[in-house]
């Protein structure tokens, strides 16, 4: 009686949406968090079948599925799932399902633990639209554009180069597997680039500094811009340079003189 005092209670009172299904996949048991996250009572939900409460008409075909294999695999399933609640909002639920099994092994329920992700889905699909977007100007733009990571033990990291970097250093990145390192740039690039990157993170501000590198036997002129990024502790995490290419302007400003 104390053990099923002590289930209940935790059933009842645990902030995750917590249900009980019978093998048909009808409610059994639906807590008050249950009601929070769907909308539907307790006495609403009793013998009612999960497909007319939970999922929404597009999905019911595929849902349905994963929402019985619990009752054919003793490990239980974790998965991410659309939902709907009475109201017919749509939300996005994390769902933790194991299979409840009688005396004799025989499997005859499902116990479902839901998490309403909703919010958090957002954000994260915001962030990563994001990072699309901003990969794509980072691909696209015609300027080197270079990376450097900042070790918290104040090393630095050689992170990535833009397709137009490679190009101008002949570098690819593909056959390297990702393994980018210094060794892979011009000697006096990365030389010169790191000192200026300690630069950089002492002053803590953008800094601005003209190079001249050996392109194709010829040389260039370049202005090459970093910048440092903070962390939300205010630590300089990363550096992200940019080059233009400045040849033609020097070669008319001695042209003048």
């Amino acid at each position: 009686k104390q053990q099923e005092q002590k289930l209940s209670l935790l059933f009842n009172q645990t902030a995750l949406a917590a249900i009980e299904w019978n093998a048909d996949l009808e409610v059994i048991a639906w807590n008050s968090a249950a009601e929070k996250v769907f909308g539907w009572s307790v006495t609403e939900t009793l013998s009612l079948h999960a497909s007319d409460l939970i999922l929404p008409q597009k999905v019911k075909p595929r849902e349905i599925p994963i929402i019985k294999a619990p009752l054919t695999s003793m490990g239980g399933t974790n998965n991410i799932n659309e939902n709907v609640t009475k109201d017919g909002k749509l939300i996005i639920c994390e769902w933790h399902n194991t299979p409840l099994v009688d005396e004799e092994g025989n499997i005859i329920g499902i116990f479902s633990l839901v998490n309403d992700i909703t919010e958090r889905w957002k954000i994260r699909e915001a962030l990563r639209e994001k990072e699309e977007f901003l990969r794509s100007i980072y691909e696209g733009v015609d300027y080197p554009i270079f990376v450097i990571d900042v070790n918290p033990d104040g090393t630095y990291l050689w992170a990535d180069i833009n397709p137009v970097a490679q190009h101008i250093l002949g570098i690819n990145l593909d056959e390297t597997s990702g393994a980018f390192s210094p060794k892979l740039l011009l000697q006096k690039l990365a030389k010169g680039c790191l000192g200026k990157a300690e630069e950089c993170v002492k002053t803590g501000r953008t800094i601005h500094y003209e190079q001249v590198l050996n392109i194709e036997e010829k040389p260039t002129f370049w202005l090459t811009v970093i910048t440092p990024l903070k962390d939300i502790d205010g630590r300089i995490y990363r550096l992200v340079g940019t080059c233009t290419d400045i040849t033609q302007r020097k070669q008319f400003e001695s042209a003048l003189q």
